[in-house]
């Protein structure tokens, strides 16, 4: 019943999810690392990217579409509907289907005359996995002390790994493209509900 519940939860979320990767801003600005040469100059300040700090209002709006569906879905979830339940809930919707998605790969690159550079791949795609779960674990970890910056540098690594399997099937198509496309999505959608954790 709660696999079942975590894939609906993701299934509304992937259907009503954020345009943009959402990145919290830290417009605070650090002091001069004193162990760099003399000769350095400061870069100037960088241009504006495609990541944009979610808008209050459409992480509300994601978290409010989640909440709202859910029960209506299942016709069973009585449970909290909490930001922190909810975050619990998506967290750990991630770790297992990073999970799901090792076993995969590892699968797929024991099967008998697949290419050689592709088992490579394949199995970079594995380790990257694994450190998919590693970070989803860690920020699920954080989250019972609210530990935000932990969540996201963990959720924001996740991210990154799923890049790194992609690139290893640069010029191929990959068998590992679902899967990376809906892990990244459900990092990117868990840091959207994260803005909304007090």
């Amino acid at each position: 019943m709660e696999l079942r519940i975590i894939f609906i939860l993701f299934t509304l979320i992937f259907f009503n999810s954020a345009h943009a990767a959402c990145v919290p801003r830290n417009n605070s600005t650090s002091a001069p690392n004193p162990h760099a040469p003399r000769n350095l100059k400061p870069l100037p300040p960088a241009a504006p990217t495609t990541l944009q700090s979610c808008p209050a209002p459409e992480a509300a709006g994601l978290v409010d579409a989640v909440l709202t569906a859910l029960p209506q879905a299942t016709g069973r979830y009585n449970g909290p509907s909490d930001i922190p339940s909810v975050l619990a809930i998506a967290i750990q919707a991630g770790l297992d289907f990073a999970k799901a998605a090792a076993a995969n790969a590892d699968r797929l690159s024991t099967q008998s005359g697949m290419p050689p550079n592709q088992v490579a791949a394949l199995n970079d795609c594995k380790d990257s996995y694994d450190d998919v779960s590693y970070n989803f674990q860690n920020a699920y970890d954080a989250l019972p002390a609210k530990d935000v910056g932990t969540m996201n540098t963990m959720l924001s690594a996740a991210i990154t790994d799923v890049g790194d399997c992609m690139d290893g099937f640069e010029g191929m198509d990959s068998p590992m493209a679902t899967f990376s496309d809906k892990l990244k999505m459900m990092a990117s959608n868990t840091l959207a509900i994260i803005v909304q954790l007090k």
